[in-house]
C-alpha cells in the first residue's frame, strides 16, 4: 500500500489506528469554520422569513417518503427553533459544550431538513449527516474556550470527514458521465446563457469545454489530489479556483463553496497545522503528539462505532447506483436522483404549470390557482425536477375537491411542460390523464411520466 495514502485508509482497517492521536488544530479550525456557516445559514433563514414562506404558508406538504409523518411545529416553535440552532452554532464555534450543541444542531437542522422536498439542496443533505458524525468526535480538542492547551484527536476524526469531502466530489463526477453533459454540454450550454461570466472570460466555445470537461475531471480526481501529499498542492489551487467559480457561476448554492473551501484545512497534515500555533516544525510535533497524555476519544465504543462507520461507507458507495436498477432516464423521472450527489446536471424551464380539477358528474373541468394554496417557486420548481411531487399535488387536490368543495367524482389532470437540457419544451405527464387513477412506484416504472423525448 502507498505510504501516502496510509493515513487515509488505515483508520478504517486498524482498531488501533481508530483511536491513534493525532493533533487537533486542523479539526478546531474546521469546527470554528463550520460553526461560522452554520451560523450564517440560521440568520438567512431569518432573513428570507424562512418559516413563512416555506413552511407556514404553502397548504401542500411535498414529504419524504417514510417521513411523511413528520410535521411542522408551531409557527412560534419554528422560530424558536432556528434560533436555538443559531445558539448552537454559536456554542460550535467556541467549542463550549460542544458535543451536545453539535447533537442539538444535528437533530434540529435535520428536522427541518426533512420537512419540505421543495428545498432539497444536496449541501443541506451533506450538512445533515456531517453533523451527526462530528457530533461522535472531540472537535473542541483544540482552539475551544475553557482549555488552555490542545489536546490530541483521534485520526479516525480526519478519516470520517475527509471521506465525506471525497464522495461529495467523486460522485459529483460520476453522476456527470452522461450523454447529455459529455456528448451534448449540456446543462453547462444553458448555464452560458443565464451566466455569460466565462463566457466574455473566454469565450463562449472555450468557456462551455472547460466547464463541461474540466468539470468532470476535477470532481473524479479532487480527492486523490487532495489524499495524496505529492499532489496536494495542485489539489489545493483547483479546489480554489472550482470553489471560486461556483461561488460566482451559481446563486442557488448558498454557503456551499465556502464550507468546501473551509474543509482543505482538513487535507493539510496534522502536524503541519499544529505547528502553526506551537511555533515548530511538523516532525517535532508529531514526536510530540505521541507522547501527549491529553488524548481523546471518539464517543461511544471504538469497534462498534469503526463498523458502523465501514457500513455506512459502503452503503454511501451503493445508494448512489440505485437508479441503475430503476427503468428510465433518472435525471427525467426524478427516481434516485435525491441523496445521490447529481449536482448541476440538469437545467429545466417551465414553459406551462396548470392543473385542472374534473368533475365526473357535471363535466366540469374546474382550473386550480396555485397561488390560492401558497405553492412557492420552489415547490413549483420541484415539481417540474420530480415527477413525483406531481401525484403529491393530485392528491391534495383531489382530496380537498372532495372534502372542502362537495365534489364526490373527481379526477385531476397536470398539464406541466418544461425545457428540459437546452430540448424543446415537453410534457412530463399526458395533460389528458386523470392522474387519481394512477399510482407513484418508487423502484419501478410510472407509465405515466412520458419518456424524454430525444
Amino acid at each position: 500500500m502507498n505510504s501516502r495514502f496510509t493515513p487515509f485508509l488505515r483508520p478504517f482497517l486498524s482498531a488501533d489506528s481508530w483511536q491513534a492521536q493525532v493533533p487537533a488544530y486542523a479539526l478546531g479550525l474546521f469546527r470554528i469554520w463550520f460553526g461560522i456557516l452554520m451560523a450564517w445559514e440560521m440568520l438567512y433563514f431569518i432573513r428570507i422569513d424562512f418559516v413563512e414562506i416555506f413552511i407556514s404558508m404553502p397548504m401542500v406538504k411535498m414529504s419524504y417518503t417514510g417521513v411523511s409523518w413528520l410535521k411542522p411545529l408551531p409557527d412560534a416553535m419554528m422560530w424558536g427553533l432556528i434560533y436555538l440552532l443559531l445558539a448552537a452554532s454559536i456554542l460550535i464555534i467556541l467549542g463550549k459544550w460542544f458535543r451536545w450543541a453539535m447533537l442539538f444542531f444535528a437533530i434540529g437542522f435535520t428536522y427541518i431538513f426533512l420537512l419540505d422536498q421543495a428545498y432539497y439542496n444536496n449541501h443541506l443533505y451533506l450538512l445533515s449527516i456531517l453533523s451527526f458524525w462530528m457530533a461522535t468526535m472531540p472537535l473542541d480538542a483544540a482552539l475551544a474556550v475553557g482549555k488552555k492547551e490542545a489536546s490530541t484527536a483521534p485520526a479516525a476524526s480526519y478519516a470520517i470527514l475527509r471521506f465525506h469531502i471525497v464522495m461529495v466530489y467523486f460522485f459529483g463526477g460520476i453522476a456527470k458521465l452522461n450523454p447529455d453533459w459529455l456528448l451534448r454540454q449540456q446543462p453547462v450550454q444553458e448555464l452560458m446563457v443565464s451566466t455569460p461570466f466565462l463566457s466574455n472570460l473566454l469565450g463562449e466555445d472555450l468557456a462551455v469545454y472547460f466547464l463541461t470537461y474540466g468539470g468532470v475531471v476535477f470532481d473524479l480526481v479532487i480527492g486523490f489530489f487532495l489524499l495524496y501529499k505529492p499532489l496536494r498542492s495542485l489539489g489545493f489551487a483547483g479546489a480554489i479556483l472550482f470553489n471560486g467559480l461556483n461561488a460566482i457561476v451559481f446563486d442557488d448554492i448558498n454557503i456551499f463553496p465556502f464550507f468546501m473551501l473551509g474543509t482543505l484545512v482538513l487535507f493539510l497534515e496534522p502536524e503541519t497545522v499544529a505547528a502553526w500555533f506551537k511555533n515548530t516544525s511538523p516532525k517535532k510535533d508529531k514526536k510530540a503528539s505521541k507522547a501527549t497524555p491529553t488524548a481523546t476519544k471518539l464517543w461511544g465504543k471504538d469497534k462498534l462505532l469503526q463498523q458502523v462507520f465501514i457500513a455506512y461507507v459502503v452503503f454511501q458507495c451503493v445508494w448512489p447506483f440505485r437508479h441503475l436498477v430503476i427503468p428510465g432516464e433518472v435525471e427525467w423521472t426524478g427516481q434516485g436522483q435525491l441523496f445521490s450527489w447529481r449536482m448541476k446536471i440538469q437545467h429545466r424551464s417551465i414553459k406551462q404549470m396548470e392543473f385542472m380539477v374534473m368533475d365526473y358528474r357535471s363535466r366540469q373541468l374546474i382550473p386550480v390557482d396555485l397561488d390560492a394554496y401558497h405553492i412557492n417557486y420552489d415547490q413549483r420548481n420541484a415539481m417540474a425536477r420530480n415527477p413525483q411531487l406531481i401525484m403529491t399535488m393530485v392528491d391534495f387536490l383531489a382530496n380537498r375537491a372532495k372534502s372542502k368543495q362537495g365534489h364526490e367524482e373527481i379526477g385531476v389532470q397536470a398539464k406541466i411542460s418544461v425545457a428540459f437540457n437546452g430540448r424543446s419544451p415537453q410534457w412530463i405527464t399526458d395533460p389528458e390523464k386523470d392522474l387519481t387513477k394512477e399510482e407513484y412506484h418508487a423502484w419501478g416504472r410510472n407509465d405515466w411520466i412520458l419518456p424524454l423525448a430525444e
